[in-house]
């Protein structure tokens, strides 16, 4: 790395991002980052191969100056980015970026609170970048009594300030414009956490269903801020509440990434399967369905849940482990689960329908929410017929990771 002077910059943050998919569409995602050494060089070891690009920042050279986020070959912007192919196993050399310096600024202001008085003691603050919807770029507390907050080190451009409190749940979303001055006098007026309220009904009334033990799970698809979802961090609890007697549940949003979302259900009696969601009145699809004020989610499940099962084969017909097999009902969801040692899978809890059956022996993570990508591989499905409470079983040859893994 170096400054318009060709001068090294010690220190500097490098980070890798991979292009990934996220509710069936693309996004570039930082997978690694390293800092650079007194002259200048950095290494990003252990890569797969793939291509990737390269960014560099490093801000803290003094209170009022720091140098701009840049990506390979040396530019400001993600969309004019190079991307830089990577081998496994080999070097790739070269990869120098020229960072320019930039005025660094403040964001101050308060926090206001929706109760006099309150318990909470303090509220933390990240302030996001829109570029890519997901980079923190800075992060605070206001603490009480004041909550009064001053973010600094912060370079022109668009962010996102959220600010959150737990116990009860309380956030608020606000646009930042910081253009050739400090930020001041921000009020951010915390609100709780809106809920999201539904009911499962049984397709048939006159059958007994016990669903005490359905879980029903919010996923989001969809930032606050308009942006891109980051991946969930490792055991972060997903949004979810337990299925009461009369049918209804009510979700708390606890977080502060649920603008769109999706749903699921788990944990239904072995022999009952979902049959439609719908939100505000309308099929909830992959791509999730946006939070409305007052909406309820209504989930339809049935019984007479069938099974398929079946094997996994390479061109030789000899097993394949560890491949992504997919059915693909009417409605376009993908059920996914992994053939396991010896080839062998089975999906349980379907409805009794057709489904089309593709196994790949291995495919980027969220790419089978994309339709278009499924579209590509239609002359290779498997299709089987699953009857009321029936077992169906197949066969399926895996599709080559050449031809559906990013390089």
């Amino acid at each position: 790395m170096f400054d318009e002077k060709d001068e090294p910059v010690e220190g500097a943050e490098v980070s890798v991002l991979k292009q990934t998919y996220r509710a069936g569409k693309k996004q570039w995602t930082e997978i690694a980052k390293a800092k650079t050494l007194d002259n200048g060089e950095y290494r990003v070891p252990r890569l797969a191969s793939g291509r990737y690009l390269v960014r560099a920042v490093r801000k803290d050279l003094a209170a009022d100056v720091g140098f701009a986020p840049t990506y390979f070959p040396g530019v400001t912007e993600q969309q004019s980015a190079t991307a830089v192919t990577a081998d496994a196993g080999k070097e790739s050399r070269g990869i120098d970026i020229r960072l320019r310096r930039t005025p660094l600024f403040h964001v101050r202001g308060k926090v206001v609170l929706p109760c006099q008085p309150c318990q909470y003691a303090a509220a933390g603050l990240s302030l996001i970048s829109r570029e890519d919807g997901s980079t923190r770029v800075a992060s605070a507390f206001a603490v009480a009594p004041a909550f009064l907050f001053d973010i600094g080190l912060v370079q022109p451009g668009s962010y996102i300030l959220i600010a959150e409190s737990p116990r009860p749940a309380v956030f608020t979303v606000q646009p930042i414009e910081v253009v050739s001055s400090d930020v001041d006098a921000v009020l951010l007026n915390l609100t709780l956490t809106p809920e999201v309220r539904g009911v499962v009904k049984v397709e048939d009334s006159s059958v007994p269903v016990n669903l005490t033990t359905a879980r029903v799970i919010l996923n989001a698809v969809e930032l606050t801020w308009e942006g891109k979802v980051p991946d969930d961090p490792a055991g972060t609890p997903l949004p979810n509440a337990f299925v009461g007697r009369d049918g209804r549940f009510a979700i708390t949003l606890f977080s502060r990434l649920f603008v769109r979302f999706g749903v699921e259900v788990a944990k239904l009696p072995e022999n009952v399967f979902v049959r439609s969601i719908r939100y505000d009145g309308r099929p909830v699809p992959d791509s999730g369905v946006e939070l409305v004020a007052g909406a309820e989610l209504e989930i339809v499940v049935g019984t007479g849940a069938g099974i398929v099962n079946g094997s996994v084969t390479d061109r030789d017909g000899k097993p394949v482990t560890n491949a992504v097999v997919a059915l693909i009902g009417k409605d376009q969801r993908a059920h996914l689960i992994q053939s396991d040692r010896e080839g062998r899978f089975e999906i349980k809890q379907l409805a009794p329908e057709e489904y089309r059956v593709l196994a790949f022996e291995d495919v980027e993570r969220g790419a089978l929410e994309d339709p278009e990508f499924v579209r590509r591989f239609d002359s290779r499905a498997v299709v089987v017929s699953v009857a009321p409470g029936g077992r169906a079983s197949v066969v399926a040859q895996a599709i080559p990771s050449e031809g559906t893994i990013s390089r």
